[in-house]
């Protein structure tokens, strides 16, 4: 069987992989993202955080539009767009779906320090903590996890995110690891010294 692999997004300095800079006031909204995210149309994506064009908020199919800006099928925008964004990709859809275990992929010559973190609904993420459903694993396990530090969501607590954080240093371009799959993953950049970082999870 063919394996399915789907970008969560790239970086080249302490941002989440996938960045939205503005959302649209249209139908459907139109979301610009960094470049070199090489996202694509199908992949489900979860936004939070979004003030004045607040129907930019939610779980949305994205749909290419440019190399930068993608349409959110189903979306109408109602105002400006302002806020902190969160943004996540979303497991709903086989072999891509949460519960199911795939490959991380990591690739570039960035240095410094990968944070992965599960939400196991829409709501938690939106909140940003793990405190409506309580224990949730981190994402990563099996080989490699020697630089990787896991956090466990074990209570209801809203300090509490499950989590993987990845030290990466260059010599480790093309580095894998065993990842569970939650409802939605956030990926970003907590620490950045140099390079760049593509991440993409197959199954």
């Amino acid at each position: 069987m063919a394996l399915r692999a789907l970008s969560i997004g790239s970086a080249g300095s302490a941002v989440q992989l996938v960045a939205i800079s503005s959302t649209s006031n249209a139908t459907p909204v139109v979301a610009t993202i960094g470049a070199n995210s090489f996202l694509t149309s199908g992949t489900r994506l979860a936004i939070a955080g979004i003030t004045g064009n607040t129907q930019a908020n939610g779980i949305f199919t994205l749909e290419n539009a440019t190399a930068t800006t993608y349409r959110l099928v189903g979306s109408v925008g109602n105002g400006t767009h302002g806020g902190t964004v969160r943004s996540g990709i979303v497991f709903d859809r086989t072999p891509l779906q949460k519960a199911h275990r795939g490959l991380l992929i990591l690739g570039g010559n960035f240095v410094g320090t990968l944070l992965l973190e599960s939400f196991g609904s829409y709501d938690e993420f939106a909140a940003g903590n793990n405190s409506l459903l309580g224990f949730l694993p981190p994402p990563l396990s099996g080989e490699g996890t020697a630089i990787v530090t896991n956090t466990i969501a074990v209570t209801t607590s809203s300090v509490t995110i499950a989590s993987s954080s990845v030290v990466i240093a260059a010599a480790q371009e093309g580095i894998t690891f065993e990842i569970d799959l939650p409802f939605i993953l956030r990926a970003s950049v907590s620490a950045y010294t140099s390079g760049s970082l593509f991440a993409r999870i197959a199954a």
